[in-house]
Order: structure tokens, then sequence, then C-alpha cells
């Protein structure tokens, strides 16, 4: 089982249940399963966790939040490998948590 197919449902959780997760939340849901990756490697899994995400829905990764409950570092990087349009900068945590909110609306009943 790839670190994709261990993260992905627990992301499909967490958007039934309302809320974002970081980085560290997912290591800890996964028994330690989840190694410490580079930052690189853990918008490459995300990346993946995302490949058949339809494009006309938020990608799933956006519920890996920083620890401040702020866009993690790797979302903008996520979309742009997904071809998704660029978000200003001065736009991107509002454009974030319109992302997060339709999930859980998405997720609620899936």
């Amino acid at each position: 089982m790839s670190l994709a197919d261990r993260i992905r449902p627990l992301l499909q959780d967490a958007a039934r249940a309302g809320t974002t997760v970081t980085w560290g939340d997912l290591r800890r849901r996964t028994g330690g399963a989840l190694p410490f990756l580079h930052p690189d490697d853990q918008g490459e899994v995300l990346v993946v966790v995302d490949q058949h995400t339809p494009p006309d829905e938020p990608l799933l990764s956006a519920l890996v939040a920083g620890a401040d409950l702020s866009p993690h570092g790797l979302y903008r990087h996520i979309r742009f490998s997904h071809g998704r349009e660029r978000v200003p900068d001065a736009s991107l945590e509002m454009h974030w948590r319109m992302e997060v909110l339709e999930l859980f609306q998405l997720w609620r009943h899936r």
C-alpha cells in the first residue's frame, strides 16, 4: 500500500468530520506508518493523493493545514501540479478556506 493510499482515506474522514489535519496528525493517525518526510516528498505524496480528484472539486490535500491552521506550505505547489488556477498571494488564505468549506459540504454525505 502506498503512502497516498494510507493518507487518502484519512483526508476523506477529515472531510466528513469537518476538520483539517496537520502532517503530524496524519503521522499519528497512521500509527507511525507514515515516515518523516522532507517537505518536497510530502508534496509529492499529496499530489498523488489527489490524482483522481475531479477538476471541478477542491483537492482533498487542501485539508492538510499548517500548525497555525493556515494553508500548508505545499498547498500552492499541489494546486499547480494539478493544473489548478493560480491564486494571488493576497487571497490565497481566503481561497484555501473556501475550498476547505466546500470539501466539508461535498463529503458530508459521501
